[in-house]
């Protein structure tokens, strides 16, 4: 049984942050061939692909920000993609505490999005699955949950809601992952951090939506995805000064979103 719940979590879609449920599954390629479709990925691949990168304490790099009081929906769906992030990083080191923080977080989050109904079910069986250190099945409920979530906000009208809080995933993810490479630099490994093409995802998707774009904070989020393409092909093997470069920008991007 746990040999085929371990298949199972390797086989939930494709490596880093975020999930949005109508993309085309096609896998994201880090080389510089543009691929027909891409798949904005699960949450919990983080678990594999920060496996790949090492033995390192992940958890050490994130703050673990607790705050849940953000005023307009916009900055709540960004600030929910990054606490699901932030969540799965707890979970890939057994940390206890912040996962706890983290879950509690997500569920006061979904409360002034209007979707804590969807989450609830999920957010009880999670802390009875914490209570007993079962790790691997808080794994596939809370990446259960992020998907049925996202699901039921697209059906519901709110894709905008799924974009920004995919987006919100996304950047913090590469802002964990590109602050440790900033200082523990190995070019074999920062492919990682390669992600061109979701990001020019993002910006196509907001292109769509001049509305949305117009929020202050989105504005601002944009203006970070498109600095992150000129990194991205302006340097595609990745140099520590361009790793640099994408952890200073993507820690501006997560001080702007969590600020309350």
């Amino acid at each position: 049984m746990k040999r085929f719940k371990i298949l199972s979590l390797l086989c939930i879609s494709i490596f880093i942050f975020g999930n949005m449920a109508n993309a085309q599954k096609k896998v994201p390629k880090t080389d510089n061939t543009e691929p027909k479709s891409v798949l904005v990925p699960s949450s919990n691949e983080i678990l594999l692909a920060l496996k790949k990168a090492g033995k390192i304490k992940w958890g050490s790099l994130v703050t673990y920000n607790k705050t849940s009081n953000y005023k307009g929906r916009k900055k709540q769906a960004l600030n929910l993609g990054v606490r699901v992030a932030d969540a799965f990083v707890a979970i890939f080191d057994h940390d206890d505490s912040n996962f706890g923080y983290m879950n509690n977080t997500i569920f006061s989050i979904s409360e002034s999005l209007g979707i804590s109904g969807t989450i609830k079910p999920y957010h009880e069986k999670i802390k009875k699955l914490k209570a007993k250190n079962d790790w691997l099945d808080i794994t596939l409920e809370l990446d259960e949950m992020n998907i049925t979530l996202q699901r039921e906000m697209e059906v519901k009208g709110n894709s905008d809601i799924v974009l920004l809080s995919s987006i919100g995933g996304f950047f913090e993810g590469i802002n964990i992952v590109s602050r440790y490479f900033s200082t523990n630099y190995n070019a074999k490994k920062v492919g990682i951090l390669k992600q061109v093409h979701l990001v020019d995802h993002f910006v196509k998707q907001l292109d769509k939506k001049a509305k949305l774009k117009k929020d202050p904070t989105v504005k601002k989020v944009y203006n970070g995805l498109i600095a992150l393409q000129k990194i991205y092909k302006g340097d595609k093997k990745l140099s520590q000064k361009s790793v640099k470069k994408i952890n200073a920008k993507t820690k501006e991007i997560i001080n702007l979103i969590t600020k309350s």
